[in-house]
């Protein structure tokens, strides 16, 4: 039963797979054009048929309400309306099938947006990619992350705030916004030149590239301002290491074997199982754990890490508070 469980999904997709094959070629059939009780039964498969399937297969295993099964419904009808076109006997049943699976699809969709509005209430941090990461749906996680690059880029500059005593910043030192910017500046006049000489061949192309390199540049500007708003934090049960943009990593003080001075990423054979959560410079400190932890990056993705070489403006200050407190296990090697 367990094995079942865990392979329903890929199941359901096998079954609709054929499922889709077959009507396909009934359509392409001469049954087909008998009409009768063929168009029908084509039209039945694919938006009764098809979601029951699902249903039962994938959302009742699960636990899940019936109403997860409005996408399903909502392809079928597509598909089955693509397959037949206007044929009389099925006119009335897609029409019917059309309109429910776009309330169905709506009404999906206001319940996940609920949801999520309620544990973006019920999160309690600070820190908007860590409320968006606490999202369980991951379509809306994803469509979170598009929308913090947003706010970033076009608000995080109007965003000021001090630094507190309890956090520790990582571009004021290392000269990483002169790189974003050389980079947005290079990302510019390449895009640019390539987007004269490819409009005289391709318009379409060239303008699909334009958008392309535009999104770049906004993903530069957020990440410059996400790298200034989200710096590194101490407090006295954690240490939340802050990547800009790309990885977040929460981790408990008591976990911490070691926080050392290095003079550059680690190499070879020492950079295996290493996180580098440094922000367009080399690291300048190597935090060793007793256990692993889960680093959170971009679009759900995710590592499990005991070592993470990271950068800070003031590595002597991050050490000293770190092996002054009594709640971190001692560390390592005398204070730099």
């Amino acid at each position: 039963m367990t094995s079942y469980r865990n392979h329903r999904l890929p199941l359901f997709a096998g079954l609709a797979l054929v499922m889709m094959g077959v009507e396909w070629w009934v359509t392409r059939s001469a049954a087909l054009a008998r009409g009768g009780a063929v168009p029908v039964a084509v039209a039945v498969d694919l938006v009764i048929v098809l979601p029951g399937a699902f249903f039962l297969l994938v959302l009742r295993p699960a636990q899940r309400p019936l109403l997860g099964a409005a996408p399903v419904l909502a392809l079928g009808a597509l598909l089955a309306a693509t397959l037949l076109g206007a044929r009389p006997e099925t006119k009335v049943l897609l029409r019917v099938a059309g309109g429910f699976a776009e309330l169905a699809v709506l009404a999906l969709l206001v319940r996940r947006v609920r949801v999520a509005a309620g544990q973006l209430r019920g999160a309690d941090q600070e820190d908007l990619l860590l409320r968006i990461g606490a999202l369980t749906d991951p379509m809306l996680r994803l469509l979170g992350a598009e929308l913090a690059t947003v706010y970033y880029a076009f608000v995080g500059p109007f965003v000021r705030r001090p630094a507190r005593a309890d956090e520790f910043r990582y571009t004021e030192e290392s000269g990483a916004g002169a790189t974003l910017f050389a980079l947005g500046l290079m990302l510019t006049m390449e895009g640019l030149a390539v987007h004269v000489v490819l409009h005289a061949f391709h318009p379409r192309a060239a303008w699909v590239l334009a958008a392309a390199n535009a999104y770049a540049l906004v993903w530069l500007a957020a990440a410059a301002q996400a790298a200034r708003l989200r710096p590194v934090a101490l407090t006295d049960d954690r240490l939340l290491v802050r990547t800009s943009l790309l990885w977040t990593v929460d981790v408990p003080r008591v976990t911490i074997v070691a926080l050392e001075p290095i003079s550059g990423a680690p190499s070879g054979e020492e950079a295996r199982g290493v996180l580098r959560a440094a922000f367009g410079v080399a690291p300048d400190l190597l935090l060793t754990l007793a256990e692993p932890v889960l680093a959170k990056g971009p679009v759900g993705i995710a590592r499990s890490v005991r070592r993470i070489a990271l950068y800070v403006d003031e590595p002597a200050r991050l050490r000293s508070a770190l092996a002054t407190t009594a709640a971190a296990r001692p560390v390592r090697g005398p204070v730099a």
